[in-house]
């Protein structure tokens, strides 16, 4: 396996094999001290007018959905729901209908006799759809690892899921967004200092030739890593994992 790029020049191979890679934290000064530190998740500011129609949806699939869908236990009739969308008109159609003797999916042209009930809701209006929710709430799933040195302050970045790993593929990089960070607390403790160990799998051959990969991307093999794990180890040798991640 060949050494991540970004770790190339902060770490002492331990051992090195074909698909893995243990290594030992060093920063360019020598030291080999550390704390640990995780970035802050970004949380989303909603406005009062969103909230009010997320609450209003949650509502609306309570009681005017939820009842409506009967797809389930041993119910002599069954009710299920089909969504459609008309992006050029910008609506959707939420239909509900019957599927008691249905065997095959439900045809919106075939099937129209078995049409219960059809809402049609403008896009951005309640009920709003799953992904218009997930659009107003949007989750950050960013993760960042960094080490500080405890002799000369240098930060060195351990993992970034938006740049390293398999999902970053694809990630085109024009200007990372900044992040606050918080020092990750080991057995509940803060402050204390840690030689610090890094594992990383990757199964990616440089050489392969991987359609899916933005040709307009300068993009690093080694950093394409599989699967990560960041452990801290005391003065007593005892090692504690603070970060580990499966990464497809």
């Amino acid at each position: 396996m060949v050494i991540p790029t970004y770790l190339k020049n902060i770490v002492i191979v331990e051992k090195l094999e074909q698909y893995s890679g243990f290594f030992k934290i060093k920063c360019t000064c020598g030291c080999e001290r550390f704390l640990l530190y995780k970035n802050i998740k970004k949380k989303t500011k909603i406005s009062k007018e969103n909230r009010k129609k997320i609450k209003e949806t949650e509502k609306w699939n309570d009681k005017v959905f939820s009842p409506l869908v009967t797809n389930y236990g041993d119910c002599r009739k069954s009710q299920s729901a089909a969504f459609i969308d008309h992006p050029k008109e910008k609506y959707r159609e939420i239909i509900i209908y019957d599927s008691t003797d249905l065997s095959t999916k439900f045809d919106i042209i075939k099937d129209t006799d078995k049409i219960v009930k059809i809402f049609k809701v403008n896009y951005g209006e309640v009920p709003l759809s799953v992904a218009e929710i997930n659009a107003i709430t949007k989750y950050d799933f960013n993760t960042i690892i960094k080490a500080k040195c405890s002799c000369c302050n240098k930060e060195h970045i351990l993992y970034d899921s938006r740049i390293h790993g398999c999902d970053a593929a694809n990630f085109i990089i024009s200007e990372l967004e900044e992040y606050d960070f918080k020092e990750i607390k080991i057995n509940g403790v803060t402050g204390k200092t840690y030689n610090v160990n890094v594992y990383i799998e990757n199964f990616w051959d440089n050489d392969e030739n991987i359609d899916f990969i933005n040709d307009n991307i300068n993009f690093d093999f080694s950093n394409m890593i599989n699967y990560i794990k960041i452990q801290a180890i005391n003065e007593l040798n005892k090692k504690k994992t603070v970060f580990s991640e499966e990464l497809g």
